[in-house]
């Protein structure tokens, strides 16, 4: 291949490159805006539900609010952040996507009525929780996280 013929084969994919736009995600603003509004519709979900009143509760409410929590994770992991807020949005993914597990733990232990395993799913819950807190407020997804 002559060094003209690379040089325009070379200018032709640049400028084919440039034509598709900014392959870094969605500006942060727009990160933020559309993941709180996904948030604030989960977090406005989840206060509709019951809130257990017995051992014999939790099972049911942990199934509902595993499944809006799972479909939380799966709305923010379509969202393309910007290159510099990437590693924190996998971070938050990956906590989210643990929290989930937990929260199917919580429903297992609830159908077991077992307390022990109740707690120790709620403490585990919570542990996760509080990091992905930190995360989420880390990445302006302050209604991804938790007031304190």
């Amino acid at each position: 291949m002559s060094l003209s013929r690379a040089l325009a084969l070379t200018l032709t994919c640049a400028a084919a490159l440039a034509a598709c736009g900014d392959d870094d995600g969605l500006s942060a603003e727009d990160y933020r805006e559309q993941g709180n509004a996904a948030c604030e519709r989960y977090e406005a979900d989840v206060r509709e539900l019951p809130q257990p009143q017995s051992i014999e509760d939790v099972a049911p409410y942990a199934g509902k609010a595993q499944a809006r929590l799972a479909e939380l994770i799966d709305e923010l992991d379509e969202l393309e952040p910007p290159s510099d807020l990437e590693e924190q949005h996998d971070q938050l993914i990956r906590l989210g996507r643990s929290g989930v597990q937990e929260i199917k733990k919580l429903e297992a232990a609830g159908e077991s009525g077992q307390q022990s395993e109740i707690e120790g799913a709620l403490q585990s819950a919570g542990d996760l929780d509080t990091q992905s807190d930190e995360v989420a407020r880390e990445l302006g997804l302050d209604a991804c996280a938790d007031e304190s």
